[in-house]
């Protein structure tokens, strides 16, 4: 009799070891980097050269900006009515991972009014036609950079804006969303 009600109490002591560990609560270190849009592990570039010195695309604190219709004195002369605008290589996304990396551009979470006058959005190999890019307007297309320091780590952005007639003189805000995911 003895020995069952040891072993019944040892049963109950290791039942009792059992359930204190599921509620064990374990630290471990991380470590989070934050850094700017230009130098992330998918980086927001923009691009300079012909077309492009009066900065409608920047890095300005930590965020790439895209301000249509600025010019490089620093005014804002703007964008005509009746209008349409391409820029072939507004900014560039790269790839520092060294994963292969897919991504888009969602125009559906696009916010304020600067979205109504998107007429294209595509990404495309540096150097490439722009025109047979990725289109991610109306789709749910991704584009896919391979990993950092090989060909094709890269992608051009052109954006098509076009300004209705009949358009009222205004400044529009927006905001827009470069999602990605490793494979």
């Amino acid at each position: 009799m003895r020995k069952v009600i040891a072993l019944v109490i040892a049963s109950l002591a290791l039942v009792g070891m059992v359930s204190a560990y599921s509620y064990a609560y374990v630290m471990n270190t991380d470590k989070l980097t934050v850094s700017s849009t230009n130098s992330a592990l998918v980086a927001l570039i923009p691009t300079t050269g012909v077309g492009y010195k009066d900065g409608t695309a920047q890095v300005v604190g930590n965020d790439l900006v895209i301000d249509f219709g600025v010019n490089g004195g620093g005014s804002h002369p703007g964008l005509q009515p009746n209008s349409r605008y391409d820029w072939d290589n507004l900014f560039e996304v790269k790839n520092n991972s060294s994963d292969t990396v897919k991504f888009r551009i969602n125009l559906d979470t696009w916010s304020g009014s600067v979205g109504q006058f998107v007429n294209s959005i595509a990404a495309y190999t540096p150097g490439g036609d722009q025109y047979t890019g990725t289109e991610f307007k109306g789709t749910s297309n991704w584009y896919v950079l391979q990993p950092a320091g090989t060909s094709g780590d890269t992608a051009s952005i052109y954006v098509r804006l076009g300004i209705p007639d009949g358009t009222v003189p205004n400044s529009f805000n927006g905001q827009f969303q470069v999602e990605s995911y490793a494979q």
